[in-house]
């Protein structure tokens, strides 16, 4: 059964004309910066198995924190340590993507590797942008940690 997982994932690595990467940082880099988006969760078997083949052979799951995930091998995401993975923003649905870094190195590394313009907010707290009406990429400041990610806010 793996093998076919894993064949059938060979064969057609493409989105709606995005391409997903089969490499499990790079992976995770284009789902935290929107590059695949919610409706490409919902509506595309092909995003689904890569998706499925990503947290079966790259994570573990955190014993501490129910739907987290810690990465099996060091993983960078914008040339930054991740620490932890989530499928959802807080409440929302999303990804997140716990880094080792402080919000400021991280605002940095995230605007030179994507050329995002990120607006801060909160006395330098949060900082983002909107993608589109449905996404937006954000970087917070928590009590211990930085975390960003692809967040898609609830709709009517």
């Amino acid at each position: 059964m793996r093998i076919l997982l894993i064949l059938t994932l060979s064969l057609s690595f493409s989105v709606f004309g995005k391409e997903l990467s089969r490499d499990p940082a790079k992976l995770v880099e284009q789902m935290a910066a929107c590059d695949v988006s919610w409706d490409d969760y919902k509506n595309s078997i092909d995003v689904e198995m890569t998706l499925l083949e990503f947290f079966t052979l790259s994570v573990l799951p955190d014993p501490d924190r129910r739907n987290s995930y810690l990465p099996k091998n060091p993983t960078t995401v914008f040339g930054l340590d991740v620490v932890k993975l989530s499928p959802s923003f807080g409440m929302s649905p999303g990804f997140m993507v716990q880094v080792g870094s402080d919000l400021n190195e991280v605002k940095k590394a995230v605007e030179e590797s994507r050329g995002f313009n990120l607006e801060c907010e909160d006395k330098e707290k949060r900082c983002g942008t909107d993608i589109s009406k449905t996404e937006a990429f954000v970087i917070m400041q928590g009590r211990s940690n930085v975390v960003l990610g692809c967040i898609y806010p609830y709709q009517k």
